[in-house]
């Protein structure tokens, strides 16, 4: 494992190539058609002009099809590609289902990159994916911490990738919500850049939003910033590690990312982040704990209880009426019952009247099932019952 992952960059210009060549570790390059890529800039001359030059630097070369796509674009896209000069290309990276197997099938030439940042967070499912698409690399989520990489590796032979330097996307639309009408239905389409602020705890947050031809992105309002985490990066399996410069200065921070990959001191650490966002973020890197929030959101009074004989959930009731609930146990008239209702308030209730599914009166509700039996005070819908042991036999 080398001390720290090869590098792939996406650019804000052509014309800073010769910056992207001079950093240590610079293995290839992005091309980001602007109608295949989700935010490109280029043109099918400006493409092949960057890929040529890539290449006379000894450079891989990455064509981007990250769009997700209806079978017309699909088609339409697929016909673009086919007009390019293929052999500037070493690899294709899609990210739709279709386009991927499109690209498998019409471009088999070609090293398949594949997408996978978006809800694929479970090893089955990168493996179920690798399975059918046959990737030579898959782009993993940012939402994965370095301990899960580290499993994924350990489970696949095909190319890692993670995100090192860039914005975070966690919002997107194929509609225009920044433009107006008038805008939407002009012929050219020139993408849109603005800042939406929401308030939260009486701070102001700055969502960046990028409109073009393909809809509307949204961007965290703290980048991506893991520049000083290559090495625990290598350490986890990841193989490249992305530099998307194209929302920056890409000339100065190229430049300053360079002095820093010489000289990893806590200068140049500033000096990069001086020419990003104002707020940074190290993502997932080290742990993901949102799966902690669940265990608050459970009401654990929910839950049925060990210490106790379970008889069933109420379903529904009606005040001086009756009381429907689904039992997994038999009870009889006459039963002492313990009520545990979902704020926790327990109570204790004597079963007086049963009445079967069909309305028909039963002394015993002997199968699982739905029941009614008398109006039960306090019961409110997810309350459990069990039965009340300590209740002095009849």
């Amino acid at each position: 494992m080398s001390q720290k992952p090869h590098l792939t960059l996406s650019l804000a210009k052509p014309d800073n190539l010769n910056a992207a060549v001079a950093l240590n570790g610079c293995r290839e390059i992005l091309i980001e058609h602007r109608d295949l890529a989700r935010v490109g800039f280029l043109d099918s001359e400006g493409c092949t002009a960057l890929a040529r030059d890539a290449k006379a630097h000894g450079l891989r070369t990455v064509l981007v099809w990250d769009l997700l796509l209806s079978d017309n674009q699909l088609l339409a896209g697929a016909a673009l590609i086919r007009g390019l000069d293929l052999a500037l290309f070493d690899a294709i990276r899609v990210q739709d289902a279709g386009a991927a197997r499109y690209a498998k099938d019409a471009f088999p030439h070609l090293e398949r990159q594949l997408v996978l940042e978006t809800g694929n967070h479970n090893l089955p499912g990168i493996l179920s994916w690798i399975a059918a698409i046959e990737p030579r690399r898959v782009v993993l989520s940012n939402e994965l911490p370095m301990p899960l990489v580290a499993q994924i590796r350990a489970a696949v032979s095909v190319e890692l990738e993670y995100l090192a330097l860039g914005r975070l996307l966690i919002f997107y639309t194929p509609r225009k919500l920044v433009s107006p009408v008038t805008t939407i239905l002009a012929e050219e389409q020139e993408t849109v850049e603005r800042f939406v602020t929401s308030e939260e705890d009486g701070k102001n947050k700055h969502f960046p939003l990028i409109e073009n031809q393909h809809g509307t992105f949204m961007y965290y309002e703290k980048d991506m910033f893991l520049v000083p985490y290559l090495a625990e990066m290598a350490a986890a399996g990841v193989d490249y590690a992305r530099i998307d410069t194209k929302f920056f200065d890409d000339a100065a921070l190229l430049a300053a990312l360079q002095v820093y990959l010489a000289d990893s001191g806590a200068a140049q650490v500033a000096a990069l982040k001086a020419l990003l966002g104002p707020r940074l973020t190290r993502g997932f890197f080290k742990s993901n704990r949102t799966d902690k929030q669940f265990k608050r959101l459970k009401n654990k009074y929910l839950a049925v209880r060990d210490d106790a004989v379970y008889v069933g959930e109420v379903l529904e009731t009606k005040k001086k009426s009756y009381t429907a609930l689904k039992s997994e146990q038999a009870f009889a008239i006459g039963d002492c019952l313990q009520l545990q209702n979902p704020e926790g308030k327990v109570s204790t209730t004597t079963i007086q009247s049963i009445r079967n599914s069909s309305g028909q009166a039963v002394t015993r509700a002997e199968q699982p099932g739905i029941w009614v039996v008398n109006h039960i005070s306090g019961a409110s819908a997810g309350s459990k019952l069990y039965l009340d042991l300590t209740a002095p036999e009849g």
